[in-house]
């Protein structure tokens, strides 16, 4: 039997059929965030949301409403949105907006003008559509935040097969401590017993991202240090870095018990 590979096109459809794969449903979106805007309502039947007065309206009936908005371009160059506005209580907000605001450590304050990698997933609520048909709600979903719009770029084309190189640069909302930048692909690949250039990278970050998550300033096997390591875990992942050294490689652990410091690193 013929067993395709991710490389090689298939052009004959009864080996396609046989080495046909489920597909994703998340559709990744990368922009801009050019619009933050909670604000203070009341719901009224058959009006919808009314600015919250407070010499008007009771205390118990104010509720948050969160308006947000991508700016967004196409790989054709084409510009387009996607918006959200959600009520506070809604589960596309607290099941899943919300959650990946608070994994990223990014504040809803700080989050306009950021660049971002989002999707959408689904809330768990459903509604009936127009043709009587129960649908699934969605809510966005805040995947990484990049430093620059060119390191969201280069997100983007690592997802979507226009270059070779992870994308290094991503960050879970903790501006301190910059990554250096992202190294062009190299043309070694270990056939001479040497790192390629993004491995060689993700090992000189591993000390910065250590100091992001805030474990340099904690003793070994603390509460604090146990925080320190999750929040490494979190940032090896959003980087794409723990593929090369997750939370559980013998480099990685030396690092958090302070056996490994910059000057190990053998560059």
């Amino acid at each position: 039997m013929t067993t395709a590979t991710d490389t090689t096109p298939i052009d004959d459809p009864y080996t396609a059929a046989m080495n046909a794969q489920a597909r994703t449903q998340d559709k990744h979106y990368f922009g801009e965030v050019v619009i933050v805007d909670p604000w203070f309502a009341v719901l009224r039947k058959g009006v919808g949301k009314l600015p919250f007065d407070p010499q008007q309206h009771p205390l118990d009936e104010r509720v948050t409403v969160i308006k947000l908005e991508i700016a967004c371009t196409k790989r054709d160059h084409t510009a387009y949105t996607i918006d959200q506005e959600t009520v506070d209580f809604d589960a596309a907000w607290t099941r899943v907006t919300l959650p990946s605001l608070v994994t990223l450590g990014i504040s809803l304050r700080d989050l306009n003008g950021s660049f971002v990698q989002v999707t959408r997933k689904e809330s768990g609520d459903t509604f009936t559509g127009n043709d009587g048909q129960t649908k699934k709600r969605y809510g966005l979903h805040f995947s990484a935040v990049y430093p620059t719009r060119e390191a969201m770029q280069q997100a983007a084309d690592t997802l979507y097969g226009q270059r070779s190189t992870p994308a290094a640069t991503a960050y879970t909302g903790m501006p301190d401590a910059p990554l250096p930048d992202a190294p062009a692909p190299a043309a070694s690949m270990h056939d001479n017993g040497t790192m390629d250039a993004m491995q060689k990278f993700a090992l000189e970050s591993l000390p910065r991202l250590w100091e992001q998550a805030g474990g340099k300033q904690v003793a070994v096997g603390s509460p604090e240090w146990a925080t320190a390591k999750d929040k490494l875990a979190k940032l090896l992942q959003g980087t794409g870095f723990d593929q090369f050294y997750p939370i559980t490689h013998p480099h990685t652990i030396g690092l958090m018990q302070a056996t490994i410091t910059d000057d190990d690193i053998p560059f």
